[in-house]
């Protein structure tokens, strides 16, 4: 999956062929690398020592926060330091307990700060995430991501150029929205969304056009079936008055289940495939006796079911978020030049399936 380098459109803003635009108006900062806030302080040489100092018991504001979403039971919160190069995961800067809205006060993180391309400015990239958790609230090697915010939460040091602080950003706690198509846009670190969904059944359903026989039957196809290894089909359905329907539920079976880009993230792909039923078994066979018509398609576009593994790689979690996936079963359109963007609701109730609709 495509990701965009935000640290290249901070530089040449123009680094994965798309724009930086704003919304609302940027935070001012916040004063994080000042925490004197505006208060004086009351106290004078006779105060009872560094423990007696009122500031020290003093609530810090937050400036980090983030809106949580979805089904939070057994799940706890983390920021992730990213690398600067790939944007995989790295280290984590803090954990908490979820809440429906997650609210941190952070110090400059000194130590993740990275030399930009900019000469004097520094950058340190974070995202915030949810994982499934044992109840010690922290981030364990093997327990899975659940959840990953479409915001990037940047911090920026440094000597920062005019037209960098034009775009919005500023020294301290900054967010990034990351687009689909590689838009970037200046967001809100008080108002970062994270939503937390797992979907385990997803419903297909729609009609056949008169290129099908009104005697077919439409079948789930898994992606794997194309490197030869023979795969039951999830589900099956009869053609009725020109309608069929389709569900997968829960995790596809094993031999679903396959490394489709080669980035060692374990996935399965199931396409709408109608079908001549040659020897009236009611299910697809893929020996040869039945004879494949055409593929579902939304907008001429082939849709295809997509299951995603819940898993400790916090990067591939990242990209699905990015344009709107989530952990669990999505419907995703192919679009031109091999794209793909999540199918609405209400493409996935009126698939086409047609001989005319076909993988290129």
């Amino acid at each position: 999956m495509r990701r965009c380098l935000p640290i290249a459109l901070l530089v040449v803003l123009a680094g994965c062929d798309g724009g930086t635009h704003v919304v609302d108006d940027p935070p001012k900062d916040t004063g994080s690398d000042d925490t004197g806030g505006g208060t004086e302080e009351t106290g004078d040489s006779g105060d009872s020592g560094e423990t007696g100092d009122t500031g020290d018991t003093a609530v810090a504001e937050a400036n980090v926060v983030w809106d949580l979403a979805g089904d939070l039971d057994g799940m706890s919160f983390s920021l992730v330091s990213l690398n600067v190069d790939d944007f995989s995961m790295a280290d984590i800067l803090a954990e908490a307990a979820v809440a429906e809205r997650v609210e941190l006060a952070l110090d400059p993180p000194d130590d993740y700060l990275e030399p930009s391309d900019v000469p004097g400015m520094y950058l340190a990239f974070f995202v915030g995430a949810v994982h499934a958790d044992d109840g010690d609230d922290r981030w364990d090697p093997d327990e899975d991501w659940y959840g990953a915010s479409t915001f990037l939460t940047v911090y920026i040091d440094g000597a920062i150029p005019p037209e960098i602080l034009d775009l919005g950003l500023h020294s301290g706690w900054n967010a990034l929205i990351l687009g689909g198509e590689g838009d970037v846009t200046v967001g809100d670190p008080l108002a970062q969304p994270l939503p937390v969904v797992y979907n385990d059944r997803l419903s297909l359903e729609g009609t056949a056009d008169a290129t099908i026989h009104p005697a077919s039957r439409v079948s789930t196809l898994a992606g794997s079936a194309f490197s030869g290894t023979g795969v039951e089909a999830m589900d099956d359905s009869a053609l009725v008055d020109g309608r069929w329907r389709l569900q997968l539920d829960g995790p596809p079976p094993a031999d679903h289940l396959a490394d489709v880009d080669g980035d060692g993230n374990i996935e399965a792909v199931e396409l709408v495939l109608g079908y001549e039923d040659g020897d009236a078994s009611a299910s697809l066979s893929l020996d040869g006796v039945d004879t494949p018509l055409g593929f579902g398609c939304v907008d001429d576009a082939v849709l295809i079911s997509w299951w995603i593994q819940p898993s400790p790689d916090l990067t591939e979690l990242m990209g699905v978020a990015q344009i709107g996936g989530t952990v669990g079963w999505n419907a995703l359109a192919i679009v031109e030049g091999g794209g793909t963007r999540v199918a609405t609701e209400a493409e996935t109730q009126s698939v086409v399936v047609s001989t005319n609709c076909t993988l290129a």
